[in-house]
């Protein structure tokens, strides 16, 4: 690293606002514009360095000019997703494409970069999307328009917020620091070739010594891949780990890298490895992942034969960040695909059902009435249909004997009584009401014994109620369960554990 001077010497900064760069930049541009050139060829004959990098400062300066325009082959722009920091951005770049070089110089080639994103936002593709859009919009003359295919995201480190550090040559692990892996991913696209040329042989070797030394190889093949961001190397790496029955978030943090260069060829490989490894994610568990959710999602909506277990797992995921929409769009596609997939069709009722999509839900399910009526799990979706939306009434032939004894039969007790209810049959659901909470004390059934009990005790069948339950259980959970109906409070009800035959009444079995 080459120093501007001997900063913070107060010397040095005497120096350098004596300079008039007004006088030695504008009045003299050949005088001024060699100085630069000359100080640039003589790091390179002295210093003899692959790279050469320069920091500009930010803004508009008449440093930042020379560094942009005179010296660079590569400019890299350090934006933020906000508008007025993206205005300013893309004026300077459109500038840069018009300013004068040197004779044999060809317009310096940019990459904007977005910087101090927080990392795990379910939402990043779309921010990306959105300043990819706005730098690319059309301009009043068009041969200032940009056309930048993607954009390279610099992620929050919580560490360099409290303290600067040098990431890169530090003992930090790069797979452990995100943005560390984000500035390789930057280096990568700035030198490509190189980095590829460096890697090979040494990746190869690592290859062919994989039957003799498996864990320094795995070792060496991921070091090269996540410091150099190689896509040979994850691609290795993603066959090394197959091969090694390494599976869960690792291999596919190191899928999604590989699936950031876009290369055809990797396309069936890592949606073997999504295939294989992908499953439901929650949102507290969602710390410790170093893919997105919209990463699957673009792997699998390219898929001629997409897995009906990954758009499920994918569907509850976004559910579970509050991504509804985006949910009940996998789900869409799923079944567009292939309708008479029960598992599908059933699951995109529900998120429907999630997002108070009543109106298409039912369109679907009139479309289908035949396979809804054959399935019991396609029942039980219409069904819940029917109990969220309170604007319509409940078709005929779901509160029929035999379409509640199925609904009962694969556990849609509670549903049972809301259709019957809903219906205005109070009587049949009193009746039905009685017969689960014997049903439900036996098995202790937190759920169907607050929702039966509670049907009880609106309808003044408490007595009944309160001595079943008390021949069931001891003095403390009886008074608990019963406090809980009374209230209307669920979240009072004992834990279905607590219901187990230890804690009952041994009175019942006198």
């Amino acid at each position: 690293m080459m120093a501007a001077g001997i900063a913070p010497e107060r010397e040095y900064w005497r120096t350098l606002s004596a300079i008039d760069w007004q006088d030695f930049l504008y009045n003299s541009p050949a005088s001024g514009a060699l100085a630069f050139l000359e100080l640039k060829e003589k790091i390179n004959q002295e210093c003899e360095p692959d790279f050469l990098l320069i920091d500009a400062r930010t803004g508009i300066t008449e440093i930042g000019g020379v560094a942009t325009t005179l010296l660079a082959d590569k400019v890299v722009c350090l934006v933020t997703p906000m508008q007025e920091n993206l205005e300013g951005a893309r004026l300077v770049l459109r500038s840069l494409r018009q300013s004068p070089r040197p004779p044999g110089m060809s317009a310096p080639e940019i990459f904007p970069v977005i910087s101090r994103l927080p990392s795990g936002l379910q939402n990043e593709t779309e921010i990306v999307g959105r300043v990819l859009k706005f730098l690319n919009e059309e301009a009043d003359d068009l041969s200032d328009t940009m056309s930048f295919s993607d954009i390279v995201v610099l992620h929050n480190d919580l560490d360099i917020l409290q303290g600067e550090k040098i990431l890169v040559g530090s003992s930090t692990s790069v797979e452990k620091s995100q943005l560390l892996q984000d500035y390789f991913l930057l280096f990568a696209k700035l030198s490509s070739e190189t980095i590829r040329q460096s890697v090979t042989p040494i990746i190869m070797n690592a290859i062919n010594r994989l039957m003799d030394f498996p864990d320094e190889s795995q070792k060496e093949i991921e070091n090269i891949a996540y410091s150099f961001n190689s896509p040979l190397a994850f691609r290795e790496l993603l066959k090394l780990y197959r091969l090694r029955n390494i599976s869960g978030d690792e291999i596919l943090q190191a899928a999604a890298r590989l699936w950031s260069f876009k290369e055809d060829e990797d396309y069936s490989l890592i949606e073997e490895v999504i295939n294989s490894n992908f499953k439901e994610i929650y949102a507290y568990t969602s710390k410790s992942r170093n893919y997105t959710l919209d990463f699957i999602y673009e792997v699998w909506s390219l898929s001629k034969n997409p897995s009906v277990k990954v758009a499920i797992d994918l569907a509850e995921s976004f559910d579970n960040f509050s991504r509804n929409d985006k949910a009940a769009e996998v789900l869409r596609k799923a079944f567009e695909r292939d309708p008479s997939d029960e598992n599908i069709f059933s699951s995109l009722i529900v998120q429907l059902v999630r997002n108070s999509a009543y109106k298409e839900a039912r369109a679907l399910i009139s479309q289908n009435q035949e396979l809804v009526i054959a399935s019991d799990r396609l029942l039980a979706a219409w069904a819940s249909v029917e109990v969220a939306d309170a604007e319509v009434a409940v078709p005929e032939v779901l509160v029929t004997p035999p379409s509640l004894d199925r609904l009962a039969q694969v556990g849609k007790r509670e549903v049972v009584l809301s259709l019957l209810i809903k219906a205005g049959r109070i009587d049949d659901a009193l009746k039905r009401a009685a017969d689960y909470i014997k049903l439900a004390l036996i098995e202790g059934d937190a759920e169907l014994i607050f929702t039966a009990g509670r049907l009880m005790h609106l309808y003044e069948r408490s007595k009944d109620l309160s001595a079943e339950i008390q021949s069931f259980y001891d003095t403390s959970i009886y008074r608990r369960i019963m406090s809980a109906i009374t209230d209307d409070e669920i979240h009072s009800m004992p834990e279905n554990y607590e219901l187990e035959t230890s804690r009952r009444s041994s009175r019942r079995f006198r």
